[in-house]
């Protein structure tokens, strides 16, 4: 699989090192621009280096866009000539429809998009994928074959986007302050900081993989380790004192609309 990437921040590049190393793309397959960052990174991979983004796409099977929202349509302007009409268009760019894109491309040609969290960079990413209009299902299964050796990687509607938003790239940060918190709380009652934060991390680790790979609700999984007037129960008498979910669910929201009035 011909595969051009243009865009290698910190996002775009945690992608393709991924397939990369997970097999799923190699070296001798990826074309990246001549750009600094982008030089830099084919040497790291062995990829080939053209000196524009319209050389970098030519032939190209798969096309990867990991630039800016806001630099989405004038790349696409400079390399649509260059593409063939079967190469697929796979966009990270958040707040783009796929309508956008479709706009400036011929007609027919395959758009995807796909939202991807920060954990890409260690291949363990919450994606979530749409098809514009002429993506197939072949399109989709390649797509997902490819980022799902990332992560975790589902089909969702175009319309759900925002609150994949929501849920997976804000709930991040989400998780991060839920994090320094339970660290913050070990330490208030005596733990090293370094203990506190290993095991509180690792807590999430595993309580995010227990609810994966048992398929258990949270609602089980939760009740499983809460004994009658014990010390969980004890704990999340607070938290629902203090309208935790609530508070989660109201974060959840407000993320989501930010993400739509993003992309009017």
């Amino acid at each position: 699989m011909r595969l051009a990437a243009i865009g290698t921040g910190k996002l775009g590049s945690a992608i393709l090192r991924g397939w990369v190393t997970s097999g799923q793309l190699l070296p001798a397959e990826l074309t990246l621009p001549g750009r600094f960052s982008g030089v830099a990174l084919a040497a790291e991979l062995g990829a080939r280096v053209m000196p524009t983004n319209r050389e970098t796409v030519v032939g190209a099977e798969v096309l990867l866009l990991a630039v800016k929202p806001y630099q989405l349509v004038s790349v696409l302007t400079e390399v649509r000539e260059a593409l063939t009409p079967e190469c697929l268009i796979i966009s990270v760019a958040a707040g783009v429809p796929t309508s956008t894109l479709e706009a400036v491309l011929s007609e027919g040609q395959p758009v995807l998009r796909v939202l991807p969290n920060t954990p890409a960079q260690i291949s363990a990413s919450a994606s979530a994928l749409c098809r514009g209009k002429s993506a197939t299902d072949s399109h989709v299964a390649t797509v997902s074959r490819l980022f799902s050796a990332l992560g975790l990687c589902l089909e969702v509607a175009e319309s759900q986007m925002d609150a994949v938003v929501g849920v997976a790239a804000s709930g991040v940060a989400f998780v991060y302050l839920f994090l320094e918190a339970l660290t913050d709380g070990g330490v208030r009652m005596g733990l090293p900081r370094p203990a506190a934060r290993q095991l509180a991390a690792q807590t999430l680790i595993g309580a995010g993989r227990m609810a994966l790979e048992t398929g258990q609700h949270p609602m089980e999984l939760k009740d499983a380790v809460t004994t009658p007037a014990g010390t969980t129960m004890a704990g999340i008498a607070v938290l629902e004192s203090a309208a935790f979910r609530g508070i989660v669910m109201e974060a959840v929201r407000a993320a989501t609309e930010r993400s739509a009035e993003l992309a009017t």
